[in-house]
């Protein structure tokens, strides 16, 4: 069993241009996932058998206004996993493969800072 459960938030608006912070949501919450199958995925096709088991976010279902790129990348990890459960017969791996967590949003303190982020940028002058 491989358990996919990297990833980073930085939060802010699009427009912010934080090019960097999308880089590096890229490599770990994207290329992470990525790294993890093609590790993984050669021994499940040896022994027969495996279980990929994919944490995501419910901003992969939903996005706000400070999360589009954090949401992409967690778009992108549905996408993913979606194929490897169409890969099952192909790959010769047991039925079974995968399977997503969507945890849903919880009160943290990232997600406060969210919300108060985009407060204050909805209340700042044009």
């Amino acid at each position: 069993m491989l358990v996919n459960n990297a990833g980073v938030m930085p939060i802010s608006a699009l427009d912010d241009l934080r090019v960097e912070d999308w880089e590096d949501m890229i490599d770990v919450n994207i290329k992470g996932v990525l790294y993890g199958i093609a590790a993984a995925l050669p021994v499940f096709r040896t022994q027969g058998f495996g279980h990929f088991v994919n944490i995501a976010s419910i901003a992969g279902h939903k996005t706000g206004p400070t999360m589009s790129v954090y949401s992409g990348t967690k778009f992108a990890v549905r996408a993913i996993s979606e194929m490897i459960a169409k890969m099952v017969e192909v790959v010769g791996v047991d039925e079974g493969l995968y399977r997503n967590v969507w945890p849903p949003a919880i009160e943290t303190l990232i997600k406060q800072i969210q919300e108060r982020a985009w407060t204050l940028r909805s209340a700042a002058p044009s």
